[in-house]
């Protein structure tokens, strides 16, 4: 989440929001689905360059222009020079204390009408939203799945909270940190279509049994559970890869000579630690996903509908990586192109 969160700011020029190093940077960020979520103090002029320019990760950023306002927002689109050369849609809006960026200005503006009053709520319109917003205050982090969402892209470890999770249940969690006392509180809100004494047991000891001032509460379909922790039983826990990918994970190079999918594999940009792969402008090739990524670097992009004609730009270990594109069809994958980058001495 993290990671496409980062990208798509730097893709719009602005990642020197979200890495500290602006001199008004984004306090806060919210993810949700695909739409991105500043909040904070912002210079509108020193965005509105950013949008324009370059910006750092210069390679890796889209050109946009202002188009209009609404209400207290600019909306700004990509150039049409970015859109002929491939580039999907994206929108951002600013303010002076809130950034919106989305795939397409349809989201943008109904974010923003939905802050205004003009739409309706998630807890407005839902029974179960307004239970979970007014069960889990806010926090340092928090993470939920409501509706077709889930957080199994985010589950780690054998141990992971959210494995003890259904796919159909409403979660809303978070952690709240306190810097005076040392000490951790988490929170965790479940709705379910029904809870049995056997998973309401589980879902209680959630948190473990370290915590202090815990406490649970709940209905025959909810449960909210919580518990603080103090700083001499609170770890931080590194997690180191036993072995990483490098070098002798690459396969032999398979080079899309026909051009079926790839047309072309650049990386012009090692320093900045990116590659573009540019697709063929017309292809037979049926798929229901392209795949894009690189083995070291360990980034990864997928695309559906229609790719031709276009590019991506993934990241790429400067020191040597290899880039693989594969087509998905079903639950068949196929390798198309895997070219190998090496660092000229």
């Amino acid at each position: 989440m993290l990671t496409f969160a980062s990208l798509g700011v730097g893709v719009s020029g602005l990642y020197e929001l979200v890495d500290g190093t602006a001199e008004q940077p984004a306090r806060e960020m919210l993810v949700l689905d695909r739409t991105i979520v500043l909040r904070g103090q912002f210079d509108t002029d020193y965005v509105d360059d950013r949008l324009r320019s370059d910006g750092p990760l210069s390679r890796l950023k889209v050109e946009h222009q202002a188009v209009g306002e609404l209400n207290e927002y600019t909306l700004y689109d990509i150039t049409d020079a970015e859109r002929e050369s491939g580039t999907g849609e994206r929108t951002v809006a600013v303010a002076e204390e809130t950034i919106l960026l989305s795939d397409g200005r349809e989201t943008v503006e109904r974010i923003i009408e939905t802050k205004t009053g003009e739409r309706e709520t998630a807890s407005e319109r839902f029974d179960t939203a307004e239970w979970l917003l007014d069960t889990i205050e806010a926090g340092n982090i928090v993470v939920g799945q409501f509706g077709d969402a889930t957080l199994d892209a985010y589950s780690f470890g054998e141990s992971s909270v959210l494995d003890r999770f259904e796919s159909s249940d409403d979660v809303l969690a978070t952690l709240s940190l306190d810097q005076d006392d040392g000490t951790a509180t988490a929170e965790v809100a479940v709705a379910a279509e029904e809870f049995d004494d056997e998973r309401r047991d589980i879902l209680e000891s959630a948190l473990g049994q370290e915590g202090t001032e815990r406490s649970t509460a709940g209905e025959a379909d909810r449960l909210a559970v919580s518990a603080t922790y103090n700083d001499d039983i609170l770890e931080t826990t590194q997690v180191v890869e036993e072995n990483p990918p490098d070098e002798s994970d690459f396969e032999s190079e398979r080079l899309d000579e026909e051009n079926r999918v790839v047309a072309d594999v650049s990386f012009n940009d090692p320093e900045e630690g990116l590659a573009k792969v540019a697709f063929t402008d017309e292809t037979d090739v049926e798929s229901d996903t392209i795949r894009v990524k690189s083995v070291v670097g360990e980034a990864e992009t997928e695309l559906s509908g229609s790719w031709t004609s276009g590019f991506v730009r993934v990241l790429v270990d400067p020191d040597g990586d290899q880039v693989v594109v594969s087509i998905v069809r079903e639950n068949a994958t196929e390798v198309v192109h895997r070219e190998t980058y090496e660092p000229s001495e």
